[in-house]
């Protein structure tokens, strides 16, 4: 019976990686999609004040974007 559950623990392990690597995906995906917006809402002039508040990304993140946008 070990055999057996050692199994159903390397198949719990292996869904459990699986759903992980699948959210990590997914917070990946809603960044960049965050980043893009904020990228759009500077081209057209908004503060960074406004493209946090607007894309939920801290002001940080935005005065990076604007830095790396100036290269």
């Amino acid at each position: 019976m070990q055999g057996a559950e050692w199994v159903d623990g390397m198949l719990s392990n292996l869904v459990a990686n699986e759903k992980k690597r699948e959210r990590q995906f997914i917070e990946q995906g809603i960044r960049l999609e965050k980043t893009e917006t904020a990228k759009a809402f500077l081209s057209m002039g908004f503060t960074p004040e406004q493209v946090a508040e607007g894309t939920r990304l801290t002001t940080e993140d935005v005065n990076r974007i604007m830095k790396e946008m100036a290269h």
